[in-house]
């Protein structure tokens, strides 16, 4: 993973699997900034708290919503 291209950034984006939420939060947290906001795009319920208890800044938890339809074979 490249953690150092978080560096500078306002917004991160944090989408992997809940089970590499703690490592790649730590490999990130060296990079993020105090005042970044970082948008948890995950399933799972501790991805959040985790992620914010590991950088150290405000993490947000968001919802995709993925819709699709095959209208014919």
């Amino acid at each position: 993973m490249r953690a150092r291209g978080a560096q500078g950034a306002d917004i991160v984006l944090f989408c992997v699997k809940t089970i590499d939420t703690l490592a790649v939060a730590k490999e990130l947290a060296p990079f993020i900034m105090p005042t970044a906001i970082v948008l948890s795009l995950q399933n799972g319920v501790e991805n959040v708290a985790t992620i914010q208890a590991t950088t150290e800044t405000a993490v947000v938890p968001a919802v995709v919503y993925l819709a699709a339809a095959v209208p014919q074979p």
